[in-house]
């Protein structure tokens, strides 16, 4: 597997033992003894992973961590240290490290290569992930959506106002009309695009079986759900349900719907 890896580090020896061992894996490394120096290597090359000492003189590891993610959130940042502690680990980690390694980290070396391997695909997954999501975003943009009648600029007029809003919304029309793409095209234009977009068709189950699927079960609720099983509202998550054929619900689960419907 190659790979763009940045060592940052303020002992040249560390430095130099760490971009070897990458060198002779495969990678392309660039080194930088500061963390300003590994700021302006960054601005001049593209790099998969930043692996950076924690405790440097003029920028630490922690600040170096947050300019990087600052400025590419997309770059893993591996923090590794000579001085480690659990209270330093975990503010690491919640200020965006990908990994706390403590030094040497010839003591675990494959664990480290490994993770450096992991850090490099975790990469990869997440830009494609977002050039994915941009390709969604633009197919389900206005200009995209053929229709120039009077009535369908009405139509996307009331989109643009809905999308906008945290309302739920009802779409109905015949068979044939567009309802799933206008359902998408809310979604995809709102402050929830980068959230899950999740489509239930009602009319397709029983009404046991769609209360599950909406509502989720806990294990043992029923034959065979040997675990907890996730509903589609938590599935979710801050983004939008789709309910499609909501007239075939039965009359009993509605009033359930319509609760929750009220209550988000």
């Amino acid at each position: 597997m190659g790979g763009r890896i940045l060592v940052v580090d303020d002992e040249p020896n560390s430095r130099f033992a760490i971009s070897q061992i990458l060198i002779d894996e495969g990678y392309e490394v660039f080194s930088a003894e500061s963390g300003k120096e590994a700021l302006e290597k960054l601005r001049a090359n593209s790099v998969n992973v930043v692996v950076t000492d924690e405790k440097m003189p003029d920028l630490s590891g922690m600040d170096l961590l947050a300019e990087v993610k600052r400025n590419d959130p997309h770059i893993p940042v591996i923090l590794i240290t000579a001085f480690g502690s659990v209270s330093l680990a975990v503010e690491a980690l919640k200020k965006g490290a990908y990994y706390f390694f403590e030094k040497p980290i010839f003591k675990n070396l494959e664990q480290f290569l490994a993770i450096v391997r992991q850090a490099i695909r975790t990469q990869e997954m997440e830009l494609e992930l977002d050039h994915l999501r941009r390709e969604v975003v633009e197919k389900y943009s206005f200009p995209n959506i053929v229709g120039s009648h009077p009535r369908m600029l009405e139509i996307f007029e009331i989109i643009r106002r809905v999308a906008k809003t945290d309302k739920t919304v009802l779409i109905h029309g015949e068979s044939g009309t567009g309802k799933d793409l206008i359902a998408k095209t809310i979604h995809y234009n709102s402050l929830r695009r980068d959230k899950p977009l999740v489509t239930v068709n009602c009319g397709a189950l029983t009404e046991s079986l769609l209360t599950t699927e909406l509502f989720g079960h806990r294990k043992g609720a029923f034959t065979g759900a040997v675990k907890d099983g996730v509903g589609r509202f938590e599935m979710a998550n801050g983004g939008t349900v789709l309910l499609d054929e909501i007239a075939e619900i039965p009359l009993n689960l509605q009033k359930t719907l319509l609760r929750v419907i009220e209550e988000k």
